[in-house]
């Protein structure tokens, strides 16, 4: 495992672009992943996972952690309208540039627990196809994280957890 940590070197305090790479070096585990559905340049390849169901929500916590996103506000629009109209916002999202995956994923979740969520393409890149979200507004979004947060200490992005913590109903 390679980690470049700017800390760790006194002069990477000056470089702006610093960029972050995990690499294994055991052939079998990636064999194993190539196995399950993964590849090489999977951004523009991915569509279905073979990830049985039980392990379906760790593997969307882990999918959320990496190119997920929460997003909760204080939304205060039509307060011109009238003072009440003042609403809290929460989403949470995953962007894909495979469009297959994100409807398989989407298709899995829906599965699992009762929620609606909507898949969005975004602006095309430069020569490269759409980027892909699926989005959870609040009540779908506060199933989707009681459902990936099933226990209170599972493996995730501390920061992420943090905002998604006031959500959570725990016996």
């Amino acid at each position: 495992m390679v980690i470049h940590d700017p800390t760790l070197h006194p002069f990477l305090h000056f470089v702006r672009n610093v960029s972050y790479r995990l690499s294994w070096g055991n052939r079998a585990m990636y064999d194993w992943l190539m196995r399950i559905g993964l590849m090489p340049a999977k951004s523009d390849r991915l569509g279905e996972i073979a990830i049985p169901d039980q392990y379906l929500a760790d593997f969307f916590r882990g999918e959320f952690d990496g190119d997920g996103s929460i997003q909760v506000y204080t939304d205060r629009w039509n307060t011109f309208k009238n003072e009440k109209y003042v609403y809290e916002r929460l989403f949470i999202s995953v962007v894909s540039a495979s469009q297959p995956f994100l409807e398989w994923l989407h298709a899995q979740i829906k599965k699992q627990i009762p929620v609606g969520g909507a898949m969005i393409a975004k602006k095309k890149r430069i020569g490269r196809k759409p980027i892909w979200v699926l989005k959870f507004a609040k009540y779908d979004s506060i199933e989707v994280l009681n459902w990936m947060y099933y226990a209170p200490d599972l493996p995730c992005l501390e920061r992420k957890y943090d905002k998604a913590k006031i959500f959570l109903s725990r016996d």
